[in-house]
């Protein structure tokens, strides 16, 4: 029996293992779930955009963020019902407080001066009282701006006493493993897809999503959750799309991020620095695999 399975029989949460009865996923994974599926379309219309930095996949404005007929058809999509926008029964409710999800993850990105991850939004919305006196993205965006604070402090700190672990050494990936992955990507035995770990419909896999079958990973799919299971542990989601932070370090395989940006293009903001980068075929990404990990 796989943990995840484990869990559920004991009616905790098969991600986190926190006491989700009656429910399948306990009240926090529940609502990130919602969040990250609302990101997740937002990325469809242009409004948000999801990237990797380092082990974590972050959210940020898209290039359609100040684009009103994007926006429009975005916060359209949260409403499942056909009722007036005065009648409150239309809008979605996360934490007990009646939002609309979609109109407020748009200012949010808009309020944050950096990308952030789903668990700083996450935390961020699950503080917020019920009565408030500013705007909901407003105070989610104090909050995660606060939380940035505390961390620069205690990097501070630990640099003044020598704490070395804001200094990590670079790590060169299992070179077994390594090995194994380039040929399954030369192979011609997985078709390529995009955004996607891997799609079951389509046989699709992105080049993580191979990682994860050449590591021998269990993949795991239901109406509420896909993802990849080693030995008992999650290492990739389908919420995130990419590997675990936990398993990247396990295996040695550093920032993911250029390989999830060969896999499946990537187009910067046009205030930005960063250079863009075309889709690459699986061939094209095992080369730089083997000359870069």
């Amino acid at each position: 029996m796989t943990l995840a399975a484990d869990r559920i029989s004991k009616g905790l949460c098969p991600q986190c293992g926190k006491e989700a009865a009656p429910y399948r996923l306990c009240h926090d994974c529940r609502q990130k779930r919602r969040l990250t599926h609302s990101l997740r379309r937002g990325t469809k219309f242009g409004v948000v955009e999801k990237i990797g930095i380092g082990h974590a996949t972050m959210w940020r404005k898209g290039p359609k963020i100040n684009d009103d007929e994007a926006c429009k058809q975005y916060k359209k999509w949260g409403t499942l019902i056909n009722l007036p926008e005065t009648d409150g029964r239309a809008k979605p409710r996360v934490q007990g407080i009646r939002i609309n999800v979609e109109a407020t993850l748009i200012e949010v990105v808009r309020a944050m001066g950096r990308p952030c991850t789903i668990e700083e939004i996450t935390e961020a919305w699950g503080r917020l009282r019920a009565k408030r006196a500013d705007p909901l993205a407003g105070d989610i965006a104090r909050i995660i701006a606060a939380n940035d604070k505390r961390q620069r402090r205690a990097a501070k700190r630990a640099a003044l006493v020598g704490n070395d672990r804001f200094t990590p050494e670079t790590k060169k990936m299992n070179p077994e493993l390594k090995a194994k992955w380039v040929e399954a990507l030369r192979s011609g035995k997985f078709k390529q897809g995009q955004s996607r770990l891997h799609d079951n419909n389509a046989d699709t896999y992105c080049c993580l999503g191979v990682l994860c079958v050449v590591a021998s990973a269990e993949w795991v799919e239901t109406d509420t959750y896909e993802e990849f299971i080693l030995d008992g542990n999650v290492i990739a989601s389908s919420d995130e799309e990419m590997l675990t932070s936990v398993y990247c370090q396990e295996i040695g395989i550093g920032d993911q991020t250029p390989l999830f940006h060969r896999n499946d293009g990537y187009t910067p903001l046009a205030d930005s620095t960063d250079q863009p980068v075309r889709p690459h075929s699986f061939a094209e990404i095992a080369d730089y695999i083997e000359n870069n990990l």
